[in-house]
């Protein structure tokens, strides 16, 4: 936390926006800071992990927060975890005490659990936005101290009645790069061409780096020729998957990041991605068909209940990794290439669940 400093003199409205954990919680929590950015003086605390999607640039007061997960599965762990807890509130007090917020906004995990206790505890106002399908341990305890709880799904799961009576579905705040028009490039295909976009994500991309080049190279020849492969990749993989799509004769494009993700995804005709909420509201706002492979170990299964949602309203084909082989994954993706008028289907379905939330309606009304 920071240092104690003097209380700072309000010269226009603040907003606290907390975040912390993988980019899942940090992107939407940074699209809204952002978007409030220019009404509000909007300041940001972040855990270390969170720290970590920060930029130097970013227009808003950064503040770090050391702390770790309360709960544990021992009484001696769980009563180290409340004494933790109550000493990050007070923290949090004081920390809130000095910016004067007109408002805190959490967006999950750990980190968001004493903000919001403190700011309860000085009557400011209190958001929370769940990303997810189910909502995650930590969240289910800041959302009781939230006044309003914004959802991304509308049939999110592990909501208790007392919390169902706050609930608004908000969809998920996208960055600014997907709301920004976008300037695509003339692209020269051959005839019958189809661009697959392979998004790893943070979490189990080494999987993807696996299944979708062994796929490819069970398809026969005139397949491979159509395709056009832009695929994220570890570093330690990139170097194999290259050669593995040169020694095919694949075209590819292979990066551990690309900066333009939203041309990359306007591109795609067809996209292989984990399940993550926040790849899913941007295959929602693009309108795509995509192959949904969930990260089998996200906390309570969260990205196959998001990929299920996909799943259960014909927006994309869900394949759960325990089960999947490479040619599964090979028949699937070939029909999608041999069949433009399924595609379109699945784009206009994943369209119509309208799961992002591009005029932030979560602090619309802020």
């Amino acid at each position: 936390m920071p240092e104690m400093l003097e209380p700072l003199l309000p010269q226009k409205p603040r907003a606290l926006v907390v975040t912390g954990g993988t980019g899942g919680h940090v992107f939407p929590a940074l699209a809204v800071a952002q978007h409030l950015t220019g009404r509000y003086d909007v300041h940001v605390l972040v855990d270390e992990r969170g720290k970590g999607y920060l930029k130097m640039d970013d227009p808003f007061t950064v503040h770090v927060m050391d702390t770790r997960p309360y709960g544990g599965g021992s009484l001696r762990q769980t009563l180290k975890g409340g004494v933790s807890l109550m000493a990050d509130v007070v923290r949090c007090m004081i920390l809130i005490r000095r910016i004067q917020p007109r408002f805190v906004i959490s967006f999950g995990s750990y980190v968001s659990v004493a903000p919001l206790m403190a700011a309860r505890l000085l009557g400011i106002e209190t958001m929370a936005h769940e990303q997810n399908a189910v909502m995650g341990r930590a969240n289910r305890l800041a959302c009781l101290m939230a006044r309003r709880v914004a959802l991304t799904f509308p049939e999110t799961q592990g909501i208790s009645p007392r919390l169902k009576k706050k609930t608004v579905v908000t969809g998920m705040p996208l960055r600014q790069a997907f709301l920004d028009p976008l300037t695509l490039k003339d692209e020269v295909r051959p005839h019958g061409a189809v661009n697959v976009l392979v998004m790893g994500g943070s979490l189990g991309a080494r999987q993807l780096g696996r299944l979708v080049p062994e796929a490819v190279a069970l398809m026969d020849a005139p397949h491979r020729r159509r395709l056009r492969i832009v695929q994220q990749c570890l570093d330690e993989d990139m170097i194999r998957v290259k050669d593995h799509y040169n020694t095919l004769g694949v075209h590819s494009d292979v990066s551990r990041f690309f900066k333009d993700v939203p041309v990359q995804m306007t591109k795609a005709d067809v996209i292989i991605s984990r399940s993550g909420a926040g790849s899913l509201a941007e295959i929602s706002y693009i309108g795509r068909a995509s192959l949904l492979i969930p990260y089998p170990f996200a906390t309570h299964d969260h990205q196959k209940k998001n990929a299920a949602y996909f799943g259960d309203h014909d927006a994309a084909v869900v394949l759960h990794e325990e089960t999947l082989t490479p040619d599964t994954l090979k028949e699937h993706l070939v029909r999608l290439m041999d069949h433009p008028e399924i595609r379109a289907t699945m784009a206009a379905q994943a369209k119509a669940l309208n799961l992002a939330d591009v005029a932030f309606s979560v602090v619309a009304d802020r």
